[in-house]
């Protein structure tokens, strides 16, 4: 893997059309014909078929076939087709060991200071550490290209974007898009804060990563916590409602009689998960131990099935089960 790499490219190839057109896995090719940019040159960039190759398999934990070097010669093509690199037309790359000199077409125009000399040439900058990170985290090149989707809008405190209008720029489908940000924000990469229309609709609201500030980090690693326990919540919701289990105190209260069964620390990893949240108490309850508290009762004793009676006896409200200092079925963990 090369050292770390940072370079630039045009923020208006998404709203303009090219990377719908080059496609992901084009813009993700350009991305690596980048890492060979000569030192002292602004625009140069020389490789080989096998060199590149190389430089893009080392990404993934088994070989990936969509970049076989047939692939990335094609995809090579297609960048120079649509105008974002150029090479001698006499290299065919038929020689997987030939070098090529391929001049970086569209780049970004700056002044001294690297500032954009006109609103064509703004831009996204490009950090290999940011890369390896994403991959790192079991994400690939299309959630980098989302992520970089996203880095457009960098200037702003928080990004507006609809997931449709990020679909047409990637050209993929709107559901698509929906994923990688979720997967995205699940890594903690980035967070959607959501916000509100003038017309009361929901829209996103995304704050993404930055390596020089530490507050803007914390902030996105909150609220991304915050939307995976949401999410988290409601498919084990689905879950329990496909088996046809109360999403209430009631689900305890279903089960009462293998209750008496349960392990003292059984009965506080109950109470610890419903301080986070019911359902992944009652989830761990019927998933987890029910078929051993079942087991439990079955091959009890008589004396120890004439305590437990004598348990549901005394204590016919699940509520007033004694469950000593954690109590997961108390009313004032439900008044939420």
């Amino acid at each position: 893997m090369m050292n770390k790499v940072v370079f630039n490219f045009k923020s208006n190839w998404f709203e303009e059309g090219v990377v719908n057109k080059i496609g992901i896995n084009g813009l993700w090719i350009y991305f690596n014909i980048r890492k060979f940019k000569l030192q002292y040159s602004s625009n140069i960039c020389v490789f080989s078929l096998d060199l590149l190759y190389k430089e893009i398999q080392q990404y993934y934990k088994t070989k990936n076939r969509k970049y076989s070097k047939s692939n990335i010669r094609e995809i090579i093509f297609k960048l120079k087709k649509f105008g974002i690199i150029d090479f001698d037309r006499k290299y065919n790359m038929k020689n997987n060991n030939d070098l090529c000199k391929c001049e970086l077409l569209d780049l970004p125009i700056l002044d001294k200071n690297f500032k954009p000399v006109s609103s064509d040439d703004y831009y996204i900058t490009v950090d290999t550490d940011v890369i390896n990170k994403i991959f790192k985290l079991d994400m690939d090149e299309r959630h980098i290209i989302t992520y970089y989707c996203l880095r457009k809008f960098s200037n702003a405190n928080q990004i507006t974007v609809s997931y449709e209008k990020m679909a047409k720029w990637l050209g993929v489908s709107k559901n698509t898009v929906n994923k990688y940000c979720i997967e995205l924000e699940e890594n903690k990469i980035i967070a959607n804060q959501y916000s509100r229309s003038q017309a009361g609709h929901k829209c996103n609201s995304f704050i993404l990563t930055d390596n020089k500030n530490s507050d803007n980090n914390k902030l996105v690693s909150k609220i991304a916590e915050k939307n995976n326990v949401k999410r988290d919540i409601e498919k084990i919701k689905k879950e329990l409602k496909n088996k046809n289990i109360k999403v209430t105190n009631r689900a305890f209260e279903d089960v009462k009689e293998y209750l008496p069964y349960l392990k003292d620390a059984e009965k506080k990893k109950i109470s610890d998960f419903k301080k986070k949240h019911i359902v992944y108490a009652i989830k761990y309850l019927y998933f987890e131990l029910l078929d051993e508290l079942k087991n439990r009762k079955n091959n009890s004793t008589i004396e120890e099935v004439a305590t437990a009676k004598e348990d549901m006896i005394n204590n016919v409200n699940v509520d007033k089960i004694n469950w000593g200092e954690n109590n997961p079925f108390e009313k004032s963990y439900y008044a939420s």
